[in-house]
């Protein structure tokens, strides 16, 4: 898509102005979404998760029509400015959680599950559904999607979104307690689903002791809850740079073992396997793992682990020389034990993050882990003109 806006004969510029498409999102999300996780604690969860789906929904088709850097920064700005949902989904499946009585092993699992997965199919999607004007045959109607070779894919992402969205008007429940406390309230229903004590007036007395705004506890960030927010953004920093990076290592020219030479559909066939293991590794291996472990535990595992695990891939394109079937599988073994490490750390810091935060402020903190440290996804110049270079070789699928 970089290409095609005009960036064709410096094809060093692709890996930085692509950087530039994808930051602009975090960049304007990071700005904005400790203020929808506040405006959460006080409206509710529901409301703000509609908007962020609304703003998905409308953003991706706008994003498909790009035909330039510009709008394309742009829209996905504005895609960035209107989705809190990271921190506020995070934050409503921990109080569903609490409120049902369920393990939340089991239902940050589920969560995590479905962020994993997406990370696999959205590429995925993105990758057989690009210009299918040329490679499948589709002009569509006016012959929209020649001249916008790009809109098939956003448009099947915005069908997901808004059939979300619509489904979530009708059935997404609020959990917030104090927001549906005053719902409940506010709604006059029959004096048998009111309180038998109304809660007293600013000022009167509450058990022998006078109350007053003041002691109202403002939400906060504890010191426990503020080290899940820097570990829980450690992760998120090494978890963006390996998805970002890798497309650019496994297409860059096996020559001089820099990159591994894959065409686009071998790399989408690695990332589709790795499918199973997110699956298995959620809703199989992490409940077992944590019956015999505690959170804390296995999220040092997994922290671990990843300092074993990253030094590996940069040795694969040397066994080459071994066969294609032998470097093949040393890849998907490191890219499994990689995505399971991720789905461990996920839903291990969640579990910690809820468990550490009060409920008032469970919002707040979920929005500032994004605020203070959600890692900006960017492409070095210097590393991208490296990788890049070896693009200037035509792509030969490895037989």
């Amino acid at each position: 898509m970089v290409r095609d806006f005009g960036f064709n004969e410096d094809e060093r510029l692709i890996g930085s102005r692509a950087g530039f498409i994808t930051s602009s999102f975090y960049l304007a999300q990071m700005l904005t979404t400790t203020i929808w996780g506040a405006l959460s604690d006080k409206y509710g969860r529901r409301y703000i998760l509609l908007i962020g789906l609304f703003g998905n929904t409308v953003s991706l088709v706008l994003f498909g029509t790009s035909q330039s850097l510009f709008y394309a920064i742009l829209f996905r700005s504005f895609c960035g400015i209107l989705n809190g949902n990271i921190a506020v989904a995070r934050t409503s499946v921990g109080e569903l959680a609490v409120q049902l009585n369920l393990d939340q092993a089991k239902a940050f699992s589920l969560f995590g599950f479905c962020s994993a997965l997406g990370f696999v199919v959205g590429p995925l999607i993105g990758g057989s559904l690009s210009n299918p004007a040329q490679s499948l045959g589709i002009a569509g109607p006016n012959q929209i999607f020649v001249t916008y070779p790009y809109l098939l894919p956003c448009i099947v992402g915005a069908m997901l979104s808004g059939s979300t969205f619509i489904a979530s008007v009708f059935l997404l429940d609020e959990t917030n307690a104090a927001v549906r406390s005053r719902i409940i309230i506010s709604s006059g229903e029959d004096g048998e689903r009111q309180p038998l004590l109304s809660a007293p007036p600013t000022g009167e007395h509450r058990g022998g002791q006078k109350t007053n705004e003041n002691t109202i506890k403002k939400p906060k960030i504890e010191k426990a809850a503020f080290w899940c927010i820097v570990g829980a953004s450690i992760m998120c920093l090494h978890s963006i740079i390996f998805d970002e990076l890798f497309p650019l290592f496994a297409a860059a020219s096996s020559e001089g073992n820099v990159g591994l030479g894959y065409s686009a559909s071998q790399i989408a066939s690695c990332l589709s396997l790795m499918g199973g293991f997110i699956f298995l590794s959620q809703l199989v291996l992490y409940p077992i793992l944590n019956k015999h472990s505690t959170t804390l535990n296995l999220w040092r595992l997994s922290s671990t682990t990843f300092m074993v695990i990253y030094p590996l891939f940069p040795l694969i394109p040397r066994l080459s020389g071994l066969g294609y079937y032998v470097q093949k599988s040393v890849l998907l073994s490191c890219m499994a034990s990689r995505f399971t490490m991720i789905v461990i750390a996920y839903t291990s810091i969640n579990i910690l993050m809820n468990n550490s935060t009060e409920a008032g402020s469970r919002g707040l903190v979920n929005g500032t882990i994004v605020l203070f440290f959600r890692p900006i996804r960017w492409s070095s110049p210097r590393r991208s003109s490296m990788v890049m270079e070896h693009f200037k070789q035509p792509w030969v699928p490895v037989e």
